[in-house]
């Protein structure tokens, strides 16, 4: 938290830079989705003012509550949809389960009809 805090709201002085990281969506080589933030802290923190963290200044404690409570929107925004990719991989997991199944099904059912069409040739000769 304190790093988004950081990363985010208190990082330019005096005026601070009151953004809400964007969350980006992207595929890595392997096709799995991962999420990424267009903030990155590391290059943010020699900016850093340190009177920004002066909480008795009513200005900065509105800023860092207000803050606080856009990241926690935007946690809760990133679990919302990590549990729709988790919904989603469930309903797949579950369709490739039933299309095993059925193949499995046809398989047996193959065999049968291929036992029943060698008894057949066997009896013709």
């Amino acid at each position: 938290m304190l790093g988004l805090v950081v990363s985010g709201a208190l990082l330019f002085g005096k005026e601070a830079d009151f953004r809400v990281s964007k969350i980006e969506i992207y595929k890595d080589k392997n096709g799995v989705t991962q999420f990424r933030t267009d903030i990155d802290p590391q290059k943010e923190l020699d900016k850093i003012d340190a009177s920004a963290f002066d909480l008795t200044n009513k200005e900065n404690a509105k800023t860092f509550f207000k803050f606080v409570v856009l990241a926690h929107q935007k946690g809760l925004e990133v679990a919302n949809i990590a549990l729709l990719n988790d919904a989603h991989i469930n309903t797949t997991a579950h369709a490739v389960r039933i299309l095993q199944k059925q193949v499995a099904r046809m398989e047996a059912e193959l065999k049968v009809l291929h036992d029943q069409l060698v008894d057949l040739v066997a009896k013709q000769r």
